[in-house]
């Protein structure tokens, strides 16, 4: 019961950044040059451009090279190795100061966001502030996100404190977001984790209450989702 319930959390966590049913095909050369040129554009008008139409481009070539990452893992799922392709696509990134890295432990390949950093910098209360900000939580949860919940990976107790109040504040500041649901289950999962690394009795007591209070709004909200199926798996190890 418990070990089926921890594949069922582990693959609801992860259900964002894994390939989609069907998705796993060749890396397509066509698809991901106009990928790369989409990159490129949007690179140049950040750089060169004025005002919004600057700031604009900024996110889009956050989002763009999300695109283009997504791309190179749905290839490495699929092969379960990197190509000659996929490493030229990498290093040619880097000539639009986008860094890509591919984690050998997690076998997939990551973007560092910077982009959605370089327009919280110079834009913190501009249009597409909330959608960068909900980019670099997800960022940092999943860095931080193992086989086991309970655990914490590449990440101290301070860092996943500092985690929760950023989701907190992004729900206080940002909740009619589209995201809003997304950023409460990140928070619950971080309050049980909390809970489990905490050594004083007493506030490892308050972050699980917490925990269930979160964990039982994301079931709530919508139960029919992978986060509320992982949700109420965590509530079940709370009990």
């Amino acid at each position: 019961m418990l070990a089926g319930a921890l594949i069922l959390v582990a693959v609801a966590l992860l259900f964002a950044t894994l390939v989609p049913a069907g998705a796993h095909v060749a890396l397509d050369p066509e698809r991901a040059e106009e990928a790369l040129r989409v990159v490129a554009t949007h690179h140049a008008v950040a750089r060169e451009g004025q005002g919004e139409a600057s700031l604009d481009a900024l996110f889009k070539l956050g989002e763009a090279t999300d695109g283009l990452v997504e791309l190179l893992n749905q290839d490495l799922a699929a092969h379960g190795e990197t190509n000659l392709f996929a490493r030229l696509l990498v290093k040619r990134l880097q000539a639009y100061s986008v860094r890509v890295t591919l984690s050998e432990t997690a076998t997939r390949y990551a973007y560092d966001h910077a982009a959605f950093e370089e327009y919280l910098k110079r834009a913190p209360r501009g249009p597409r502030a909330p959608d960068a900000r909900f980019k670099l939580i997800a960022r940092d949860f999943y860095a931080t996100l193992g086989p086991d919940p309970a655990m914490l990976v590449n990440a101290d107790m301070s860092a996943l404190l500092r985690a929760i109040a950023i989701e907190e504040r992004f729900l206080r500041d940002h909740a009619g977001h589209e995201k809003t649901d997304q950023v409460r289950f990140f928070l619950s999962v971080d309050y049980y984790r909390a809970s489990r690394n905490t050594a004083d009795a007493a506030r490892a007591a308050r972050y699980a209450e917490r925990a269930r209070r979160e964990l039982a709004v994301v079931v709530a909200r919508a139960p029919e989702t992978f986060e509320a199926r992982a949700a109420a798996a965590l509530l079940e190890r709370l009990n």
